[in-house]
């Protein structure tokens, strides 16, 4: 299995379909927030309510790989099921 995250808005949890747009893994998405959506948000007009993109949640998504059989019999196989 793997798994990609994505920060965003709570409320589009789930209206939006699976794409691999604006994903990364879990480190990716840390030092995204870190770096972009925290720093403005602090550096920001104190009247400001929101962070940057209304940016509140990490979302997980998780996927199984599964090599299809004549990848795994190839002599030159580089991936392990």
């Amino acid at each position: 299995t793997i798994d990609i995250f994505r920060a965003m808005e709570a409320s589009n949890v789930g209206a939006f379909p699976e794409e691999d747009d604006d994903v990364a893994d879990l480190g990716g998405v840390l030092k995204y927030i870190h770096t972009e959506i925290l720093t403005e948000h602090l550096l920001g007009p104190p009247w400001r309510k929101t962070r940057k993109y209304e940016i509140d949640v990490i979302r997980r998504h998780r996927y199984k790989i599964r090599n299809p059989l004549p990848l795994l019999n190839s002599p030159e196989q580089v991936f392990m099921d």
